[in-house]
Order: C-alpha cells, then structure tokens, then sequence
C-alpha cells in the first residue's frame, strides 16, 4: 500500500497553469514520498516577487507538517518556479532526513544510557 501526502498549493498573486500544478505534485510526491509515514501535510507557496520584470523572482516555500514535531520549511527563489520547487524539494527532503536521523540518534543514546544503567 502506498501512502501519498497530501500537497496544497497556493499562489496568491500570480495564475498557475494547470499543468505546473500537476508537475509540483509529482515533483513532491518523488521527493518526499519516503517521508509518507511521517509528513501529515505539505503547503507550496508560489509567488512572482517582482512580476514581469524577470529575475530571481520566483519563490517558492514549503512547508512539511510532521505527524509529531514542529514544521520543517524549505524557501527558495529562482528565475522559474520549476527550479524554484525543484530546489526546494530537495532541500526539504535534506532537512527531513537530518531532522529524523537526530530523533533516531537521541532515541538510540537514550536505549543505550538505559541499558548501561540497568533501567527497563
């Protein structure tokens, strides 16, 4: 059975195009599907800083509500949404591996204390 997160966009002040909403989907759902077990909720925010001057304009921020835990935020601009989101993903997906591998390193050291001193 595979789990697949729940992913909400918003883009307050610019029109997306159907097919860039689909592609974000995707483009979540590949990089942060291992992390179904433990995400509740993706939120994407799309915004075009400038308009139509160009440039790096183009935010993107993503926010992982965990099942337990605070929320993991990943924010990047870029020229085009795509590599916005794509470099986003990525470093959300980072950060919920550096995050998770902590919690499992302090649960490790926590077993470990208990056991040196004997405790159930």
């Amino acid at each position: 059975m595979t789990t697949t997160i729940t992913i909400e966009i918003f883009s307050p002040n610019v029109e997306l195009a159907q097919s860039l909403r689909e592609w974000t989907q995707r483009r979540l759902q590949f990089a942060l599907g291992r992390f179904a077990d433990r995400v509740h909720r993706v939120r994407v925010t799309l915004r075009d800083a400038n308009g139509p001057r160009g440039g790096l304009d183009k935010e993107c921020q993503i926010t992982a509500q965990l099942e337990a835990g605070d929320p993991v935020v990943a924010q990047v601009m870029d020229s085009e949404f795509e590599s916005a989101v794509s470099k986003a993903a990525e470093r959300l997906s980072g950060r919920l591996t550096r995050g998770l591998e902590r919690q499992r390193d302090v649960r490790r050291h926590a077993k470990s204390t208990q056991d040196e001193l004997g405790l159930p």
